[in-house]
């Protein structure tokens, strides 16, 4: 079939692969016409981020909500999502201490510090004070296209002898802002 421009700009007569390369660019692509078919296993679909910098202070045992959450709606129940998380923490006592960190998805753990007898050590010292960044990299499955959010949760290694830790502490030469980032991946 030859190959027609009709009045109104329609062409006909070009077969798959008719096309030379080069001749359609991404400006020339409608928006969402790119299907999951295309983009393929792995690829980013979106990502949020959110940050916290005000100091929260913890001398309770048990896990607290430190400030820094995010939502996402997954496109797909199939689809993961990488939880990536930067926080700072201070931590002071008396002796032994440090600091532990949960992460949630809605009221689910998805991590929790690594415990001994007496406490989490994400991060510890045997001195009077230690200072640390938690970092997070993980990917995890929620199942559902319903908006979830995910959170971070501290508590210090042990409130004995006037134990407590600091998130996001702008004092002691520490650096006072954390983010959580959140990707959905395409299944």
């Amino acid at each position: 079939m030859a190959i027609a421009i009709d009045g109104d700009g329609t062409i006909t007569g070009i077969s798959v692969g008719g096309l030379p390369d080069g001749i359609v660019d991404t400006d020339m692509i409608a928006a969402g016409a790119v299907t999951a078919a295309k983009r393929g296993a792995g690829a980013i679909l979106q990502i949020v981020q959110a940050t916290a910098n005000t100091e929260v202070s913890i001398t309770s045992t048990t896990y607290t909500d430190i400030g820094l959450s995010a939502s996402i709606t997954p496109s797909s129940s199939s689809n993961k999502v990488l939880v990536l998380a930067n926080v700072q923490v201070y931590c002071s006592r008396g002796g032994n201490q440090g600091a532990g960190v949960k992460v949630l998805r809605d009221s689910t753990q998805i991590y929790i510090s690594v415990e001994d007898g007496t406490g989490p050590y994400e991060i510890y010292s045997a001195s009077s004070s230690i200072g640390g960044r938690f970092t997070l990299n993980q990917l995890d499955s929620p199942a559902t296209t319903s908006a979830i959010t995910y959170k971070l949760q501290g508590r210090p290694y042990t409130n004995a002898s006037s134990g407590r830790a600091d998130f996001f502490d702008s004092g002691n030469n520490q650096q006072g802002t954390g983010t959580l980032i959140l990707m959905e991946i395409a299944a």
